[in-house]
């Protein structure tokens, strides 16, 4: 193999290298309801707030409630389960950035964690701060939307609704909602009505409810087998690359 041959081979795994490590896609999907969120369906009070699935015998408690903003108000309520978290760590933000306000239907948040569960730890509310998995906008007059983040194409899947505001609850399903990432930022959007409340909540299926569950950590994707086979190639052409230039200046 000459020396041409040996660099369109390795711009070609530059290429490969990139597509594998490429972050993983993602969707925004939600469920609609009508009513409140909380407190209300989740819970008669805001302490007691929960996502579940399932009635009874057979209810799965999903994700205890963290944090609540009244837009009208401009007052936070704050999850005493949790102790370490301030309304301080979160921005929440009207459609153009601009500080939200009662009459705006969307607009953006975003969630500071400012003591993550460092690598070994097991979380504890007294030390960590959670981290958000799902959240719900309530308008006015009408339902609220609870918004959660989702890899594709889990989200093809399993989340039968897709993306975007939907008139069922489609989405609300175990494997859906367990599908729900830990991230620090994204959009809300209500019903279509001026914005009531934003409601954030912790945890993943199988977390246990509580103050358990979540890890305060954005999981980082491992390489994929075909970046980690690049990366191999790509040191043996460099090498053969080197050794051909060495005889070839011989």
């Amino acid at each position: 193999m000459n020396i041409k041959n040996i660099s369109t081979t390795m711009v070609g795994l530059c290429g490969l290298m990139a597509i594998a490590f490429q972050p993983a896609q993602a969707t925004l999907v939600s469920a609609a309801f009508t009513g409140t969120d909380c407190a209300g369906y989740f819970g008669d009070s805001f302490g007691a707030c929960t996502i579940f699935i399932g009635e009874d015998d057979e209810r799965i408690e999903l994700s205890p409630v963290i944090a609540k903003i009244d837009v009208e108000e401009n007052k936070w309520e704050l999850n005493s389960a949790y102790p370490k978290v301030t309304s301080n760590q979160f921005d929440v933000d009207g459609p153009n950035g601009d500080p939200i306000t009662q009459n705006d239907t969307s607009g953006s948040w975003a969630y500071t964690i400012d003591d993550p569960v460092g690598a070994g730890e097991t979380f504890d509310p007294t030390m960590h701060d959670p981290g958000v998995r799902y959240w719900a906008a309530k308008s006015g007059n009408t339902g609220f939307t609870l918004w959660w983040d989702v890899d594709d194409p889990i989200a093809d899947s399993n989340c039968t609704d897709g993306a975007g505001l939907v008139s069922t609850k489609g989405n609300y399903n175990e494997t859906c909602l367990s599908a729900a990432n830990v991230i620090g930022q994204s959009t809300w959007e209500t019903q279509g009505q001026a914005i009531s409340h934003i409601t954030f909540y912790d945890t993943a299926i199988g977390g246990g409810g509580g103050t358990g569950g979540s890890t305060g950590q954005v999981e980082i994707p491992e390489p994929s087998l075909l970046g980690l086979m690049g990366i191999g190639l790509l040191g043996l052409g460099a090498s053969s690359l080197r050794r051909i230039r060495r005889e070839t200046t011989a």
